[in-house]
């Protein structure tokens, strides 16, 4: 009897090792396909889109996973604080609060094969992702008047050729919406720049060669 229970514990254990294997390394951690399966779910869970875990969607979660890798990696180099646990709590109850009832919050976790603790522990990557971003790239001081002008001039342009015949709000109005433009532009291209570089510090490898063709392209 108990040599027929080691043989049935060694089966799940090797069927596990399957379908756990290993996705993509970087440096010297491990994602699984398990934990790149999860990616996808709970991005498709906050973004409320149909749960598809495609090819492509694989490919994005990969890449996605990367960024938060580096991203960690800087962060625990640099010492960088740790969300609190009141931040952590709020962003899941606004998620939360888009679900009439506590029952239906659950459904919709189940149907994306999720779970309350593994949202929070997103949520909490996702709150230090962006921490260290607005701490590191935000160019808060870097807007100058000519930056303003010149990007109203921009947008004055487009908007004559798309609306003909309607007055764009003038400079003064648009004054705050246009600084956050910049700031959220060159924000991102300041992050784009770091992953760019630090992604040739890092040992990337998918060991699955189509979720890598993404970073060939970007290469």
């Amino acid at each position: 009897m108990r040599r027929c229970v080691a043989i049935m514990l060694l089966s799940l254990t090797v069927r596990a090792e399957i379908v756990d294997r290993a996705a993509v390394i970087v440096g010297r951690q491990v994602v699984t396909e398990l934990e790149l399966e999860e990616e996808v779910r709970i991005t498709e869970f906050l973004n409320q889109t149909p749960l598809t875990l495609g090819l492509e969607e694989r490919r994005a979660a990969a890449d996605r996973i990367v960024q938060q890798m580096l991203i960690a990696r800087e962060m625990s180099l640099s010492h960088y604080p740790d969300p609190s646990d009141a931040e952590i709590g709020q962003a899941f109850d606004r998620l939360r609060g888009l679900y009439a009832t506590q029952h239906e919050f659950v459904s919709a976790l189940a149907g994306y094969k999720l779970d309350e603790q593994t949202v929070r522990k997103h949520l909490t990557a996702q709150i230090s992702a962006l921490h260290f971003i607005e701490y590191r790239f935000r160019p808060e001081l870097g807007i100058s008047g000519a930056d303003l002008r010149s990007s109203y001039q921009e947008k004055a342009e487009s908007w004559a050729a798309v609306h003909p015949g309607f007055q764009l709000p003038s400079f003064e109005d648009s004054l705050a919406s246009l600084r956050a433009a910049l700031i959220e532009k060159r924000t991102d291209q300041a992050l784009d720049n770091w992953l760019k570089e630090t992604r040739k510090q890092v040992r990337i490898v998918f060991l699955e060669q189509d979720l890598g063709a993404a970073e060939a392209l970007r290469d």
